[in-house]
């Protein structure tokens, strides 16, 4: 079976894209944003430096909902995804914190819609905005554990302060696009706000070797370790064409 790249993947979406435009398709903002044109394409790319690119890495890893119907998939981050996402981070303002929460408060139907497509029901995420709202100094690192909405809140805002790579567990994939979506529209600086799919205990083992910063909110470290040796519900990665 033929073995197909993330850079080949997306290259055949944009060019789809590109052609829905000719055909006379309206050019959007997110499009002109090179936003590519489905959620299950999103879930293929990472959102690195303020835009949607292809991973380096090539495993995937199938996604279903609480009913196990399949979703799509994500490709798990590498070595190399990482150390991109690292370079590319860059710290925002506090004004940035604040857009990011009206647009998460404007958007809650869509944040709603995407939860509840992949894990019903869905959370009170009204706690994701009283954690945006809460000041925080700037903490430049990785959110890759799950966390209360609430902690989840503050730990993006005081990581964007400071650039932030966040690795959201499996369960939350698509729920972590419709927020990427929100955050790409409110001018953030390139690289404040970085998504890799996904936190697996591969994806932590990498982190803690390059030696970046875990943001845990109220995670302690016995508690962050602990994740790791909890199995997932989803099958374990392959390789594109496997």
């Amino acid at each position: 079976m033929h073995r197909m790249s993330g850079r080949s993947i997306m290259r055949v979406v944009v060019a789809q894209s590109q052609a829905g435009r000719k055909a006379g398709g309206a050019a959007t903002p997110l499009l002109r944003r090179r936003m590519i044109a489905t959620d299950t394409e999103r879930l293929c790319a990472h959102f690195v430096g303020g835009c949607w690119r292809a991973p380096c890495a090539t495993q995937a890893l199938m996604l279903a909902d609480a009913a196990g119907r399949p979703l799509g998939q994500v490709v798990t981050a590498g070595r190399d995804d990482l150390l991109r996402a690292r370079d590319s981070m860059a710290p925002a303002d506090d004004a940035a914190r604040l857009r990011l929460m009206r647009a998460v408060d404007a958007g809650l139907p869509a944040l709603r819609a995407a939860w509840h497509r992949q894990n019903a029901p869905a959370p009170d995420l009204g706690a994701l905005i009283s954690g945006l709202a809460s000041p925080a100094a700037p903490a430049p690192g990785v959110i890759c554990q799950p966390l209360p909405l609430r902690e989840l809140g503050h730990a993006l805002g005081a990581g964007l302060r400071g650039g932030l790579i966040w690795c959201p567990p499996p369960s939350q994939a698509l729920f972590a696009v419709a927020l990427m979506q929100l955050a790409q529209g409110v001018d953030l600086p390139p690289g404040a706000m970085n998504l890799l799919h996904a936190a697996t205990p591969q994806t932590r083992r990498l982190i803690r070797a390059l030696g970046l910063a875990v943001l845990a909110s109220g995670v302690d470290a016995r508690a962050e370790d602990a994740l790791g040796d909890v199995p997932a519900r989803h099958p374990p990665p392959r390789e594109f064409g496997v």
